[in-house]
């Protein structure tokens, strides 16, 4: 897989306009925006703060293309301490 910055593709713009309006009445027929974040959530707000507070105790390193999956190797084994102890 090539890196975005570095990906040449030869594509068409195939952008569809769509009236806000019709956006907004879309998204309240499935709750609003309120609800927005609760339909996006793969996790639960209790393993998000363990996993920020792990995160934070490797330094909270910057994450990158190219050591994205080393960070995530290093938390865990520490998520698996937490919930084991």
């Amino acid at each position: 897989m090539q890196f975005p910055e570095t990906f040449v593709a030869d594509a068409q713009r195939c952008l569809i306009p769509v009236p806000a309006e019709e956006v907004d009445r879309l998204r309240n027929t499935i709750g609003g925006t309120e609800d927005r974040e609760r339909r996006f959530r793969h996790i639960t707000p209790e393993f998000e703060g363990v996993a920020e507070a792990i995160y934070g105790d490797l330094g909270s390193p910057t994450i990158t293309m190219n050591n994205a999956w080393e960070v995530y190797e290093q938390m865990i084994p520490l998520v698996i301490q937490f919930y084991n102890s």
